[in-house]
């Protein structure tokens, strides 16, 4: 249940987070602005996220750990609930930059508690729960808020994430319990975050997500394109992008205990072969039937490959960085957020060079490049054993 709880924290926020995504056209309309500038409010976000959480985890590491969740939860619903408020864009620009900016603690301070109230046999499957609450928001948050949004106007969308975050922060502060101190490291772990592995593992963060979203940022369009699917087999591409993360993100949590990172090339080569067959839709004179079903299958297993890494890098970071384990969540979330980025733009500019035929090219080459990284990883000492 406790962990049921603190996994509801990145629902949380995720459903306010990523609601725009949902509500572009009726914002657009009653702010009076283009669809593309609303869609800026959700890469407005992204960046402030990437951005904030390394600076600010610093800041607060003498901090409780179970207050300031309670307080960020509290924060991102005053956030959403002015932004409800809002009559104009720029203000909406204010509000979001904001709710980026606090909630880009959430992930790293949930995941920080879960890690402090499990042994650490139980860590991969902790920081799992944790991390399945972004992969729910997306599945159930965001489109429940997008229908309320669309039913009662897109205000309504962000009433409701506000009232999610102060219904988790009284569950935060009703039934988890004070985390004791962290204590697993000598002083000499919190000392620096240059020194290895951690370049390493944050860089198999960002390379892996930048993969991925080189094909992830652009599925609306692989969908037509690839297999020509109209709005609602993209809808249904979407979900199977959040179920294949679910079932990563189980994956991850079981090879973090036998393996420990010494399975990450391995999985940082399949996401490179789901992204290179995205290459093979566009080539093959296959029925659309077939291309349907190898388009699941691909974006199935890459989402898979691609959730399993999160467990196995965070169970790390949680071993090597002692009581600075905060701050080594937060500078991954950064690099998951500028791994998306930089995925976006690299499949935007494989699409301007030579249309999306390559994309899964250029994803692929990414995905490769981080596999390599990985195989410098040195193993745990000592190695993690299963349950």
């Amino acid at each position: 249940m406790k962990l049921f709880i603190l996994m509801l924290a990145p629902f949380a926020f995720g459903t306010g987070a990523y609601l725009v995504s949902g509500l572009l056209e009726p914002m657009a309309t009653e702010l009076g602005v283009s669809v593309a500038s609303v869609g800026q409010l959700q890469s407005i976000f992204a960046m402030t996220c990437a951005l904030a959480g390394p600076v600010l985890a610093p800041m607060f590491s003498g901090m409780g750990r179970k207050p300031l969740l309670v307080g960020i939860l509290l924060l991102l619903a005053m956030a959403n609930a002015l932004t409800a408020l809002g009559t104009s864009f720029t203000t909406l620009v204010v509000l979001r930059v904001f709710a980026g900016a606090v909630g880009a603690l959430t992930l790293p301070i949930a995941s920080t508690v879960a890690v402090l109230l499990v042994n650490d046999q139980e860590r991969p499957k902790a920081l799992a729960a944790v991390f399945a609450g972004n992969s729910l928001a997306f599945m159930i948050g965001v489109p429940i808020g997008g229908l309320v949004g669309s039913a009662f106007g897109w205000q309504a969308g962000f009433w409701l994430a506000a009232a999610f975050c102060v219904a988790v922060a009284l569950l935060v502060q009703i039934a988890i319990p004070k985390p004791a101190p962290f204590s697993v490291a000598p002083a000499t772990k919190s000392l620096s975050m240059t020194r290895p592995p951690f370049p390493n593992l944050f860089g198999v963060t960002y390379l892996s997500f930048a993969a991925s979203f080189a094909t992830v940022g652009y599925i609306a369009q692989l969908s037509l394109g690839a297999a020509g699917l109209g709005t609602l087999g993209t809808g249904a591409m979407q979900a199977l992008i959040g179920v294949g993360s679910l079932v990563g993100l189980l994956i991850g949590a079981r090879l973090a205990q036998k393996h420990g990172t010494a399975i990450l090339p391995a999985l940082l080569f399949a996401i490179a072969l789901t992204q290179l067959a995205m290459f093979g839709l566009f080539h093959t004179g296959f029925a659309q039937i077939v291309q349907v079903a190898l388009l699941s299958l691909v974006i199935l297993f890459g989402s898979a490959a691609l959730f399993a890494i999160a467990p196995i890098v965070q169970t790390r970071l949680a071993m090597e960085s002692g009581a600075s384990v905060t701050i080594a969540m937060a500078i991954n979330g950064s690099m998951l957020f500028l791994g998306q980025a930089g995925g976006i733009a690299l499949g935007g500019l494989a699409i301007s060079y030579s249309g999306a035929d390559l994309i899964g090219v250029s994803g692929g080459s990414v995905a490769v490049i981080a596999a390599l990284i990985a195989r410098r990883i040195q193993p745990a000492e000592p190695p993690l054993q299963p349950i």
